[in-house]
């Protein structure tokens, strides 16, 4: 049970100044690794630059990626305030500002209450609002030192990583190492991931924050056939859990990045809402009422992170998505066929939707203060020097050397945007 801190509306207006004003301060020493908080970044973001590096960094023989999926236990609740000061006077706050939060912290008290009954009220000498407008932004500026500890591939001492990111969504870290398992002997230790996972546990104990290792996890993937052995990563004492299937910031992921699990996740999800906009129909709502109820608590279900798995479906699951949304219009306007009944509430298929989402990101994109602006290959007129008709604005789609990196989500989406201009 999460504990939610509940301030009043001058409250949160008085926090929203307070929160500008750090943020002049602390913007640009933010580190890029993180994707919660702010303005800018978002959890599909923070997916689509995971999968695509994963994909793009496996293009090629002999390399797996090792993610560690870390956990942290408490995380709003075991902040010490004197280092949480320390970290605002550390990444630059300003001193006013610095003592404002120090007394917004100082004088908290918390009481649950239950069916009328109230509990003893008790001082917090811990932890940072949730619920807050503060309390996220506090919590970045706690961890913005744990991408830091991570070793770059020039500090491996074997040579055998090729890259080491850290992605951090608030609480939510994911560390990926890709290794190059050529020359690997089943059962021997290889990479960085120990040591990295061994810095950011000291990183957490000197912030006075602690790892949950009962609930981190780790994820091999690795498309070769014959695999060999890697030992997992320990946390102190106690070895990671290996697993094949895991959720990942709201989407369901496996080892060989199929999106089975998750299509049938959001399918089942979706499809259990449809009993409510069959009970609103049996009430008489009206058909813009009905349409306003499965765009926003059905259709949402199924696009969360679209942009991440589109192009990967098959077309089983394609057809099968596209299903629900059938079934939904055959109780909002039951007595049109499918293509009538979309006209009819002017609404267009999933797939339409999902495309335009891909091209949306990309037009994003191409402003150079976005978050993966730096991600975009060139433009066709760059690589071949010269600007015609056919070319123009379009992007020199990713060099591909298997079928699996046509479809990730910046490959495809690059794909549909280039069609876009075509017309």
């Amino acid at each position: 049970m999460e504990e939610l801190s509940l301030t009043s509306v001058l409250s949160k207006v008085k926090e929203s100044y307070a929160v500008e004003w750090i943020l002049e301060n602390v913007k640009k020493e933010i580190s890029v690794s993180q994707f919660g908080g702010l303005a800018g970044s978002s959890a599909v973001l923070a997916l689509v630059y995971l999968v695509h590096n994963w994909y793009k960094n496996m293009d090629s023989t002999g390399k797996v990626v090792k993610v560690s999926l870390l956990d942290f236990r408490k995380a709003y609740e075991l902040i010490n305030h004197n280092i949480l000061l320390e970290n605002f006077m550390n990444i630059g706050v300003r001193p006013s500002l610095i003592r404002w939060f120090a007394t917004y912290l100082q004088g908290r008290h918390q009481m649950c209450t239950f069916r009328n009954e109230k509990s003893e009220c008790k001082s917090i000498k811990g932890g940072i609002p949730q619920g807050s407008k503060l309390g996220p932004l506090a919590f970045v500026i706690k961890i913005n030192q744990l991408a830091n500890v991570v070793k770059t591939p020039s500090d491996d001492q074997n040579g055998s990583s090729d890259q080491e990111d850290i992605v951090i969504f608030m609480d939510d870290t994911t560390l990926s190492e890709v290794i190059d398992v050529t020359n690997h002997v089943s059962g021997d230790f290889i990479g960085n991931s120990q040591s990295n996972v061994d810095s950011i546990t000291r990183f957490t104990e000197n912030e006075q924050m602690e790892l949950n290792a009962k609930k981190c996890s780790e994820v091999i993937v690795d498309f070769r056939k014959n695999k060999t052995v890697i030992p997992p990563v320990c946390i102190g004492q106690q070895p990671m859990s290996r697993v094949k299937t895991f959720k990942l910031l709201g989407l369901w992921m496996n080892d060989n990045l199929n999106w089975e699990t998750n299509t049938e996740y959001i399918i089942k999800k979706a499809t259990k809402r449809l009993y409510f906009l069959k009970v609103l129909k049996s009430y008489g709502a009206p058909k813009n009422d009905l349409k306003t109820f499965y765009c926003c608590v059905i259709r949402s279900t199924l696009e969360y992170g679209a942009q991440v798995w589109n192009g990967n479906l098959t077309q089983a699951q394609r057809g099968d998505i596209e299903r629900v949304q059938k079934r939904a219009l055959r109780i909002i306007v039951p007595e049109y066929e499918y293509n009538r009944a979309l006209q009819e509430c002017g609404l267009k298929t999933l797939q339409q939707r999902r495309d335009d989402l891909c091209v949306r990101l990309i037009e994003q994109m191409l402003e150079p203060s976005h978050k993966l602006h730096s991600l975009l290959p060139r433009k066709c007129s760059e690589v071949k020097e010269r600007k015609t008709r056919t070319n123009s604005g379009k992007f020199h789609n990713f060099f591909c050397r298997t079928e699996r990196l046509k479809c990730t989500p910046l490959a495809y989406a690059i794909e549909k945007y280039n069609d876009r201009l075509n017309g």
